[in-house]
């Protein structure tokens, strides 16, 4: 950081006005001074007029100081991003220090407080000025409203911040127009009340709104297609033009009558290409399996088509240009799309016909040796992140590390987690035409047993017993935590590569890919490879936390190490 005296001395000299006045005044104090007054005005404290120094002069001064290195220290470096606004809050702050120790230093040598509503109003000043600047704070450790909730998310920060400073603007207005209306000791009841009000709640916001992420939490994951947004500056995504062949295709689903429209891409010259079907995760996805504006899909089809392999990657059913009703579909129908695709790359003159392989993303990942197992046209499976575990495991596992993340308590994660295992029984137990009045008699009866357990959500009983029994009798949740990939991972003959990031807190590496050593171990004619990354996510990205919410803050769509050993792996076959 660059010390700019230019910028700098406009705050270095406000900040001396305190001590150039005391300076003034200093013969003129007695060696006892009042330092302290009551609610009602009256000095209830002397003491050495040596301590306005300290406190009126070597204060301003330290606070200054504190302020200029702040964003040197800060871990997240969020502060030295806010540029010109920061210096700007810096000011106003200086101003307001400056301007309320020598109002203090004024009131000492007047022995008398003056009229108390005069601090009042410069207080009311401040918070209307804070106030205006409260949205273009970035989370920090330093300034703003710090509460750990805040600070774990960054859309609660914002939110948080964005209800604080219309707060504090009124706040700060009523507090002005108070000192002119009413006597001191209203104004000052009105003074801390507002305060209060003010401050107490934008913590209880950033609170409720940290327990609604943690309760939806699971229906974000499930439905990653939420996240899929422009404008994110993503180097990764392929841009033309290309030094292969773009084919807009279509191909039918003849048993549920849908059409699925799709990108082929295959190498300009040359033909008997191996070719990859790319299998998005869960949610509604294109064809690019677009979230936060990465499109990961897009830039795994580039890289392999570079490499000699063709790719063909369509938009789920329901979404694009394909069409169906994704809603209503399970990993079942999903499947049942697959084979189509597999059906239309017969037809292509450009491929290996004995080299036609699945890669899956999540539960793609799952979907893909579901089709394998029955299907000898698959001659290889590429599993990113594929869920092996039960799906009943695999959503209590997720939710635990989720909520662990984002720094619940062991209590609070205990009781999530006792709720669900109810949730899981009970699908695994019902039948199709009862589940949903089973959910909902399960959610009163346990909420009826546990009130403190729909509070600490920030929601109110009926909202919170609609999202749990609207999502879980949904036919695709409830048969993902029903399926087993287990089976049919017992009956995969052809070669399987598993790909897992160890922060990956949807789909664990270390729980998933046990699930394949344990098959291997047994049947030792499995071709199956397992690869686990250190430092990357459920999206293959290089990563820090393995948050949901980090995904769109990091710029990378794919790590390129993946990418080479997919296309490695697949050519070596």
């Amino acid at each position: 950081m660059k010390f700019n005296l230019k910028k700098e001395l406009p705050l270095i000299l406000i900040t001396m006005i305190p001590a150039i006045f005391l300076w003034y005044v200093w013969k003129d104090l007695p060696m006892e001074v009042p330092l302290h007054w009551n609610i009602q005005g009256e000095v209830d404290r002397y003491g050495s007029k040596n301590e306005l120094i300290w406190l009126t002069t070597l204060l301003p001064f330290f606070m200054y100081l504190l302020f200029l290195f702040v964003p040197l220290i800060d871990p997240k470096k969020k502060i030295a991003m806010m540029g010109g606004k920061f210096y700007t809050i810096r000011l106003f702050l200086t101003l307001f220090l400056s301007v309320l120790f020598t109002f203090i230093i004024y009131s000492v040598k007047e022995q008398t407080l003056t009229n108390p509503n005069y601090l009042f109003m410069i207080i009311g000043i401040f918070y209307v000025v804070l106030g205006n600047y409260f949205k273009t704070i970035k989370p920090n450790y330093f300034i703003g409203i710090r509460t750990p909730w805040a600070l774990e998310n960054e859309t609660i920060w914002k939110n948080t911040h964005r209800l604080a400073g219309k707060l504090w603007v009124l706040g700060g207005l009523l507090i002005i127009i108070s000192c002119f209306v009413f006597n001191q000791e209203t104004a000052l009841t009105i003074f801390l009340i507002i305060t209060a009000i003010i401050t107490l709640i934008p913590v209880s916001h950033s609170y409720f709104q940290f327990k609604k992420l943690a309760a939806v939490v699971i229906l974000l994951m499930v439905s990653t297609s939420f996240f899929a947004q422009e404008n994110f500056k993503r180097p990764q995504t392929p841009q033309a033009p290309f030094e292969y062949n773009v084919e807009e295709v279509s191909f039918q689903n003849t048993q549920d009558s849908i059409t699925l429209a799709g990108t082929f891409t295959y190498p300009m010259t040359g033909r008997n290409f191996p070719v990859a079907i790319l299998i998005s995760g869960s949610g509604p996805q294109n064809r690019n399996s677009e979230i936060f504006g990465h499109k990961s899909f897009w830039v795994l089809a580039d890289y392999l088509t570079n490499q000699g392999i063709a790719v063909l990657r369509y938009d789920d059913r329901g979404v694009g240009e394909s069409t169906g009703n994704f809603s209503k579909a399970t990993s079942v129908d999903f499947a049942e799309d697959v084979v189509a695709a597999i059906a239309y790359l017969k037809s292509r003159k450009e491929i290996n016909l004995n080299k036609i392989g699945l890669i899956g993303h999540s539960e793609g990942g799952t979907i893909a040796p579901m089709v394998a197992a029955e299907n000898k046209n698959v001659a290889f499976v590429v599993s990113m992140a594929g869920v092996m575990l039960p799906g009943s495991e695999l959503l209590l596992l997720q939710k635990e590390l989720q909520l662990r993340s984002m720094g619940s308590s062991e209590d609070y994660i205990s009781k999530e987690i006792e709720f669900d295992k109810g949730i899981m029984k009970l699908i695994s137990t019902s039948a199709s035409d009862s589940l949903k009045r089973n959910l909902e008699k399960y959610t009163s009866e346990y909420f009826e047993k546990n009130p403190k357990f729909v509070s600490d959500h920030g929601m109110t009983e009926t909202y919170y017993k609609t999202l749990i029994v609207e999502s879980y009798s949904s036919p695709w949740l409830s048969n993902f935590i029903k399926y087993d990939p287990k089976n049919n991972l017992e009956r995969l003959e052809c070669p399987l590569f598993a790909l897992n990031g160890e922060r990956d807190l949807q789909v664990p590496a270390k729980e998933n890919l046990e699930v394949l050593e344990h098959i291997s171990n047994i049947d030792s004619s499995k071709k199956f490879t397992l690869k686990s990354y250190p430092d990357l996510n459920h999206l293959f990205q290089e990563c820090k936390t393995g948050t949901l919410m980090e995904y769109g803050q990091i710029e990378q769509t794919l790590s390129p190490q993946v990418l080479q050993d997919i296309a490695e792996w697949i050519n070596n076959l």
